[in-house]
């Protein structure tokens, strides 16, 4: 097996893996709070689903093609016509895959984004993540406009013959240089905003470690940002753009959903525990608290949403986290709930 078959099985393996972990999210999602009660993030995920569809075919077309860069003067004036359609080709798909790229990521942010709005509703942090919108809205667009401008006439992004340069070729520091830095500037304000909640919220340290590291799971996102330019450029073979951004994809669409997931990793699920009656998006006028619900060291009615008193068909303990009166910290309240049948 060659190394391009190789780099094309694991790229066809991550988009399923990525594919599964989707499908995980909606059945968690459904389950806990029903189809009528999806949230914005909910409806932002599929959207990022296509755009990793789109950018692993071109992955593919990229790493099977070539393209117009890593070519002598002399190799491109004697190339075949058959090859310089299918490198043609290649170079094309890296375009197109270039856009998917940068339109998963950054479809992803807004969905984390969305997601941390529910989150913090009610809460200081919650202020962060308008001003974060904005920011991300117009980074994607300066990552747009390079591309675009970079390369004039845009064709030369496929020209084989003359050598269009290095503006217009895969190899371009423009678009690896700028776009890590918007992408880790983002990433690092979005992994901020739930910081101040984590730091202040009064709970056990292990407890305290694990919110953290599921809701600050941005930080392995930039991690991997940061390996697929180092090897971009370390390795000159022409699927290595492609195929690195696939796992840079991955690891941000596992990321994103892995809050989400996180009841899956409770005993109460395995239980079957949880039931519709946890929707929390339908109630009276001014029964809504500000707090955000962890769950209670036995079990957890619902995981990270915002929502008023539940009264359940039995006995359960909740611990909260609660915005104070005044505004200032955040404390644990324990709520009992007790209704006789």
């Amino acid at each position: 097996m060659t190394t391009i078959e190789q780099l094309v099985i694991e790229t066809w393996v991550e988009y399923s893996f990525a594919t599964v972990i989707v499908l995980l999210r909606y059945y968690v999602r459904i389950r806990m709070v029903g189809l009528r009660s999806l949230d914005y993030d909910d409806y932002i995920m599929p959207i990022a689903w296509l755009f990793f569809t789109a950018m692993t075919i071109m992955a593919h077309i990229v790493s099977q093609s070539g393209d117009n860069a890593k070519m002598s003067e002399e190799y491109r004036k004697n190339i075949s016509a058959q090859e310089a359609a299918t490198r043609t080709l290649g170079s094309k798909a890296f375009i197109v895959g270039w856009f998917t790229y940068t339109g998963m990521l950054w479809t992803l942010k807004i969905c984390v984004l969305a997601f941390l709005r529910r989150v913090t509703s009610g809460l200081g942090s919650a202020k962060l993540i308008l001003p974060v919108f904005y920011l991300v809205l117009v980074s994607w667009v300066i990552n747009i406009v390079l591309f675009v401008s970079s390369c004039r006439p845009f064709y030369k992004y496929w020209q084989i013959y003359p050598d269009p340069g290095i503006h217009c070729t895969p190899e371009n520091p423009n678009f690896f240089i700028t776009v890590l830095a918007v992408n880790l500037v983002t990433d690092l304000c979005i992994v901020i905003i739930p910081i101040p909640m984590l730091l202040q919220a009064q709970l056990p340290r292990l407890r305290k470690i694990m919110l953290f590291l599921v809701l600050c799971a941005g930080v392995f996102v930039m991690i991997a940002a940061i390996l697929r330019v180092v090897f971009v450029f370390k390795n000159g073979d022409p699927a290595t753009p492609a195929i690195w951004a696939c796992r840079e994809t991955l690891v941000a669409m596992l990321v994103a959903n892995l809050p989400i997931l996180r009841p899956l990793f409770s005993g109460r699920w395995w239980r079957g525990d949880y039931s519709k009656s946890s929707k929390q998006r339908s109630y009276p006028a001014g029964s809504q608290s500000g707090h955000i619900e962890l769950g209670s060291q036995k079990d957890t009615a619902h995981f990270y949403s915002v929502s008023r008193k539940e009264q359940d068909d039995h006995s359960s303990s909740t611990e909260h986290i609660v915005q104070p009166a005044g505004g200032r910290g955040i404390r644990i309240q324990t709520q009992i709930d007790v209704v006789s049948k």
